[in-house]
């Protein structure tokens, strides 16, 4: 028998900006998070600092982070969010 262990991450990101409640940010990073096939996910709206965030924490194996990471980087919203924090 074989077994085979994978290593898992938690990534938590941070999205802050003037107006990133209400946005549809928690609904698009759930959406991406189960195209990934991502089952532990928790994503939540909170001030920083009097400043919106939206926060999202995922747990997955090293690879699908490292892609999600990658998407969120790369997709469009760049016009839309003021930082990403990993």
């Amino acid at each position: 028998m074989r077994i085979q262990v994978q290593q898992m991450q938690k990534l938590r990101v941070k999205i802050k900006g003037s107006k990133v409640h209400d946005v549809g940010y928690r609904v698009l990073l759930v959406n991406k998070a189960l195209s990934f096939g991502i089952s532990n996910f928790n994503v939540f709206n909170t001030y920083i600092d009097s400043v919106q965030t939206v926060i999202a924490i995922i747990e997955a194996d090293d690879e699908i982070i490292d892609e999600f990471k990658t998407l969120l980087l790369l997709s469009g919203l760049k016009s839309h969010y003021r930082k990403y924090l990993f």
